[in-house]
């Protein structure tokens, strides 16, 4: 299992190699640093996760803890979060609070 961190322009910043896990919900971090080790800035950027059982590809979905800045309630449609590092994230993908 990989994580990729991008930036705006989908570079990528640093890959985070968590080895064999088993199934369901795994959790990582990232120290907001390149490969490098430089700071990384602000963002916003691209998490993204890759998976595979056997040398074959196992759907995976990528979650991401942030705190959220702003909410924007627009007149018509569903609230928006603005996330730092993150951007604009609809609350339809909010899948835990707290």
């Amino acid at each position: 299992m990989t994580v990729s961190i991008r930036d705006a322009n989908g570079q990528t910043l640093k890959t985070l190699s968590l080895g064999a896990q088993k199934a369901g919900t795994v959790s990582y971090d990232w120290d907001g640093k390149t490969e490098s080790g430089a700071d990384a800035g602000t963002g916003p950027f691209t998490v993204s996760v890759a998976a595979a059982a056997n040398g074959t590809s196992v759907t995976s979905r990528n979650l991401v803890w942030a705190p959220v800045a702003a909410v924007s309630m627009p007149s018509s449609g569903t609230p928006v979060l603005t996330v730092p590092g993150v951007g604009q994230v609809p609350i339809t993908a909010v899948r835990q609070v707290g």
